[in-house]
């Protein structure tokens, strides 16, 4: 079982060092994590997340899946995506700079990238917003990306939640022959990536925000809220134990 963090186990709120799990988040998810594996793919840092939701034994993917620890504690980075940290360093200073000026605009410096968060700013400095970033992408060789009122800068490379999970997924098989159905949560345009990666042989659902109006998606399924979300995970957690002891 696979979930983001930000939109999915917490509501979505103007400042993201505010976010905290849903009520019944955090213990559906040890429920849960007796049962079967469970990870969360972060766009956060990994300390962030797993400080935020302190579940232990399960998997836990920082800044979409460059960083990640397994639930025994083992560590696993991308090393070339760390090779990028001094030129992420350089353009967080720069567009801090750049951007201190605009109200409304929090920069958020992440080991494997930075996110610029304009949800505060007035509607008619986001172009500007969006323009810097961009322009700071292609100065220093990052690639852009974007999600529910961010743009962020990440290292230039191929990987994403969907290529977190499906590396998360063939880790397990090699210690557990049994057949895996892989079920993500997830609410952001960056999650559409991951429920690409279940469509096929799993179970994609998206937990929807007002916001959202009727966006596309790879998504089968929905939820209406992460409140919702926890009462699914919880219930889910019940069946799985009832279905072992039966």
């Amino acid at each position: 079982m696979f979930f983001d963090f930000d939109g999915t186990l917490s509501d979505i709120v103007d400042d993201p060092a505010a976010a905290r799990p849903v009520a019944a988040a955090v213990e559906a998810l040890r429920k849960l994590a007796a049962q079967c594996p469970v990870a969360v793919l972060s766009g956060r840092d990994l300390a962030d997340v797993s400080q935020r939701l302190g579940v232990p034994g399960i998997w836990y993917a920082g800044s979409h899946g460059f960083e990640l620890t397994a639930p025994d504690g083992t560590h696993h980075q991308n090393d070339a995506a760390a090779a990028a940290t001094p030129v992420l360093e350089q353009a967080a200073a720069e567009l801090r700079d750049r951007l201190d000026s605009i109200p409304g605009v929090m920069m958020e410096h992440k080991r494997f990238g930075v996110a610029v968060h304009y949800r505060n700013a007035a509607r008619d400095r986001v172009g500007e917003v969006a323009a810097a970033v961009r322009a700071a992408g292609r100065r220093d060789g990052l690639r852009v990306t974007t999600g529910r009122e961010v743009i962020e800068l990440r290292p230039d490379m191929d990987w994403d939640k969907g290529k977190t999970l499906r590396w998360v997924i063939n880790h397990l098989r090699e210690a557990d022959a049994r057949p895996l159905v892989p079920i993500y949560l997830g609410d952001d345009i960056t999650d559409e990536d991951a429920f690409d990666a279940v469509r096929d042989d799993g179970i994609p659902i998206l937990v929807r925000h007002s916001e959202d109006g009727d966006r596309a998606t790879a998504a089968l399924f929905a939820l209406d809220s992460p409140a919702r979300a926890a009462e699914f995970t919880e219930r889910l957690a019940q069946r799985l134990s009832y279905a072992r002891v039966n």
